[in-house]
């Protein structure tokens, strides 16, 4: 039944995924609403909040505010946060009020940059898109804001783009980067910071992780030369230490570059066949005949039973639907469908 959820709560909104990938980066983030999508952003859709402090406020709007258009209000309010935190940035990320009542973002952005001397700039997110797109738009922006050098003598590093902890495990990320220090994962760490986006013009190539990363990667291309390519090292680790998968027919489930790297592993292992599904963003340079793009719980649950397949890769939360799928099922976290975290190694 369209829109019935008997098992899976809302997937995260755009704007949380656009606080997803400024909230390392050592600026303010000003979430330009009541105060309810900050308290969900916090409570639920950002797992750092609890262990890693960072500004991000709430521009805390009130009905007036909204009816009457008190657009001062929030440029003073931005202008005494960078004045007292001295962050990086000043950014201000859409929510549904605003975006209903045609919040001009980029002109107060202007203003907050003029009157406080700070980097500011708005995330265009509404509130009606899910996280990736979010996750996007806020990719793009950084890149456009703070890559700005057009001469680079040379290059080098790796540059990790779509790294967010809605489509990578933190511990799996951390473990990766560690092994590879080489690698650079944009808006991931406090160390590299807004950095890593001023010096992306000087990558020697971007290795694209997840769909809301491949914006920004492909005007990197188109600007810098950057050449990206996209796959994701975490999953395909995942997918080697999934045992005896020769002759077996694969559902798995997750974020399309997720999905894409697991099958070229499993295939190359000897599956039957590897068939993709996915909740989110979908690419067509990833498509594959025969993929799924989920909307509803009953999508999920008709293929579970009647796709043919052995094996079903994806977040546990989803097991409730798969009741009369009867072979085999391996867990594979994925925090945007769950809002867990878990560590599909241990």
């Amino acid at each position: 039944m369209k829109g019935l959820r008997k098992v899976l709560t809302p997937f995260a909104p755009d704007q949380s995924g656009a606080v997803s990938v400024l909230y390392a980066l050592g600026g303010a983030v000003i979430i330009v609403d009541a105060g309810g999508c900050t308290g969900n952003i916090c409570g639920f859709d950002e797992p750092r909040f609890e262990t890693q402090a960072a500004a991000v406020f709430s521009a805390g709007l009130r009905d007036m505010d909204a009816i009457l258009g008190r657009d001062q209000l929030l440029v003073d309010k931005a202008v005494e946060i960078a004045e007292s935190l001295h962050p990086k940035f000043a950014a201000l990320v859409g929510t549904p009020v605003p975006a209903v009542i045609g919040t001009d973002l980029k002109s107060l952005c202007r203003l907050i940059e003029k009157k406080s001397g700070v980097p500011a700039f708005a995330v265009a997110t509404n509130g009606f898109k899910l996280y990736d797109a979010g996750c996007e738009q806020a990719f793009w922006t950084l890149f456009k804001k703070f890559c700005t050098d057009r001469f680079q003598t040379s290059r080098k590093g790796i540059g990790v783009l779509g790294a967010t902890p809605f489509d990578c495990d933190l511990d799996a990320l951390d473990a990766f980067l560690e092994a590879h220090p080489a690698c650079t994962a944009y808006g991931w760490s406090q160390d590299e910071g807004l950095d890593a986006f001023a010096d992306g013009a000087s990558a020697e190539r971007n290795l694209v992780v997840a769909p809301d990363g491949l914006k920004a990667a492909k005007w990197l291309d188109r600007h810098f030369g950057v050449p990206y390519k996209l796959y994701d090292p975490m999953a395909a680790q995942f997918a080697e230490s999934v045992p005896d998968v020769s002759g077996k027919r694969i559902l798995a489930v997750h974020q399309q570059v997720a999905v894409d790297s697991a099958r070229q592993v499993w295939l190359a292992r000897g599956a039957a066949s590897v068939t993709g599904a996915t909740w989110f963003m979908s690419l067509k340079e990833l498509a594959q005949p025969g993929d799924l793009k989920l909307k509803e719980e009953d999508d999920f649950e008709r293929a579970a039973a009647e796709g043919g397949c052995d094996i079903i890769a994806a977040d546990p939360t989803l097991k409730p639907l798969a009741k009369r799928f009867a072979g085999q099922w391996i867990d594979w976290p994925h925090f945007a469908i769950s809002g867990k975290r878990l560590n599909p190694h241990e």
